[in-house]
């Protein structure tokens, strides 16, 4: 059985080109729907154009299942192919919830080099490991709370002979199971470690952070632990007599998801909700660019689609659902704005510049409303009040072809609180558009 599928657009023209999935049996798969390396015409048999990149195995070769949606981004090194993240482990039945007896877990990027889809080896991999030391590593937050932290190795990679990383999940029972965030250079994802204690909330979980170019430990700090919002020798812990950078910190909610992100300026804020009933946000270091930058997207309309029996479908290169069909995602594309140059007419999205349409159509969404069409309103972005540098926003663009950049005609501005998809037909309670006073800050 395959999960949750993502769909990978090498190009950036918003055109999917192949599907990377996992199994229950750490089978990651990789489906060309480009059918460019085939004479038949459509429609081409998938089955044929399907390949078994990797299979997850524990030390004694019993199989790492996958049930989270790969991340996909481009090579941190700029080379062909691109790179393909996800963890391991189920929290599926009865028997996931003990620790006893169960597999080692782990965390993977494996390389899809050339874009060939050959098989990667565990030889063919850099391991990275937690550290171990004589007693936990533990920190304060600024609550008082004594939080255990992680710190990883810093093995280098070798691209020339490697094809990618694995870090073994170290505690007993510790497994990946909800979907990782490829962020400037920066793999991010939450583990689990399961408790069936009635007053333990379920368990705990770490947020874990590593550098895409071969799983390594960051070379700053990511987590500002004293919430100074700089990224300094106090965000570090001392390892064997060296200040080192943590890689994971025990969440203070309990089992918690995905962090969602919220960028503001000089850091960026994740927050997480728990199973204590509560939530909790990181102030976390924003990274240091476009390195490995994503290249899937939400694949729920081929979920199902792989693997026991690959179904022949129409070679055509379908667009990416808009925002406007009620069965995808709202954004269509995520970014953070750099910067607006509106003498120009002009946007930089995630170092992109874009033009703006005329009469760019802008939405805002918080957490009350809920009809999309109630909330369209037009406004030429004379002042930039209604986009802003810094605000996390999804977009859409048109006239994108050949590696011309095209015009950006819609924004869909997520505020604080809000979620990324909305219901409809539902109407809305809320105040259709909130624009904000902030004044743009020039281009970059």
């Amino acid at each position: 059985m395959a999960w949750t599928p993502a769909v990978v657009d090498t190009q950036g023209k918003f055109t999917a080109e192949y599907i990377v999935a996992g199994d229950l049996r750490g089978h990651l798969w990789r489906v060309d729907v480009t059918c460019k390396n085939r004479s038949d015409k459509p429609p081409c048999d998938w089955k044929k154009d399907s390949s078994l990149l990797f299979t997850a195995t524990d030390a004694s070769g019993k199989p790492q299942p996958i049930t989270t949606r790969p991340a996909v981004g481009k090579h941190p090194e700029n080379l062909n192919g691109f790179v393909v993240y996800f963890g391991t482990g189920k929290y599926l039945e009865l028997t996931d919830i003990s620790t006893a007896g169960a597999t080692t877990q782990a965390f993977y990027g494996i390389w899809d080099k050339d874009v060939q889809g050959a098989f990667v080896q565990e030889s063919d991999l850099v391991l990275q490991t937690f550290i171990s030391t004589s007693t936990p590593l533990t920190v304060t937050d600024t609550n008082g709370q004594q939080r255990t932290a992680r710190v990883t190795t810093d093995n280098p990679i070798d691209w020339k002979k490697q094809r990618g990383f694995r870090l073994d999940l170290s505690a007993p029972g510790e497994r990946q199971v909800s979907d990782a965030v490829l962020r400037n250079g920066r793999i991010i994802f939450s583990t689990l470690i399961p408790n069936d204690q009635p007053c333990s909330f379920g368990g705990t979980s770490f947020v874990v952070a590593l550098d895409v170019n071969g799983g390594k430990r960051l070379a700053a700090p990511f987590f500002d632990l004293n919430k100074d919002k700089l990224f300094d020798d106090q965000d570090k812990v001392t390892v064997s007599g060296q200040q080192l950078p943590l890689s994971a910190l025990e969440s203070s909610v309990g089992i918690v998801n995905t962090p969602a992100l919220h960028a503001s300026g000089t850091t960026d804020t994740f927050y997480t909700s728990g199973t204590t009933g509560s939530t909790a946000g990181e102030g976390v270091n924003p990274g240091h660019g476009a390195v490995g930058q994503p290249l899937s997207r939400r694949g729920g309309f081929v979920l199902g689609l792989l693997l026991l029996g690959f179904f022949s479908m129409a070679c055509a290169q379908a667009p990416a659902q808009t925002p406007a069909q009620a069965s995808q995602p709202l954004f269509s594309r995520v970014g953070v704005i750099g910067g607006l140059d509106l003498p120009a007419g002009s946007i930089t999205v995630n170092d992109f510049r874009y033009q703006l349409s005329p009469n760019v159509r802008v939405y805002v969404y918080d957490r009350t409303i809920k009809d999309p069409q109630a909330l369209r309103a037009d406004t030429r972005l004379k002042d930039g009040r209604a986009l802003r540098a810094g605000m996390h926003i999804g977009y859409s663009v048109e006239g994108e072809a050949g590696g011309k950049r095209g015009t950006l005609t819609e924004a869909w501005i997520l505020l604080a609180g809000s979620r990324p998809e909305l219901e409809k037909g539902v109407k809305s309670t809320g105040s259709p558009v909130t624009t904000g006073t902030d004044k743009a800050q020039p281009a970059r």
